[in-house]
């Protein structure tokens, strides 16, 4: 009896491990596209420093859960749309961000 019962608590063991890595990869994926669509709400209003933020916040939330994620086949996908956020970002900042960096900095530039 009481070999069954290690045996059956390693099981449950399992069980519970895996139901929470679920459940964290449910919540990453959660919060990451809520923070995905807070920047898409900001680049229609044109508010591209809130914009960018989001991105980045979500990018944060997708790379590290995705190393917690025990599926493969979401952990492909999840770091396929990252790599399309990242680059949104990058062209966000570019496009309008860029510029607007030197302006607020100007006594840390050398004449």
């Amino acid at each position: 009896m009481l070999v069954q019962r290690k045996g059956s608590e390693k099981g449950r063991r399992r069980t519970e491990l895996c139901a929470a890595y679920m459940l964290i990869s449910r919540d990453y994926l959660v919060e990451a596209a809520k923070q995905i669509h807070m920047a898409l709400d900001s680049e229609v209003n044109e508010d591209y420093e809130a914009a960018f933020s989001y991105y980045k916040n979500g990018v944060d939330l997708l790379l590290n859960g995705v190393q917690l994620d025990p599926n493969k086949e979401r952990r492909e996908a999840v770091k396929r749309k990252t790599t399309q956020y990242l680059k949104r970002a990058e062209e966000i900042f570019i496009t309008h961000l860029q510029d607007n960096l030197g302006k607020g900095s100007s006594h840390l530039t050398c004449h």
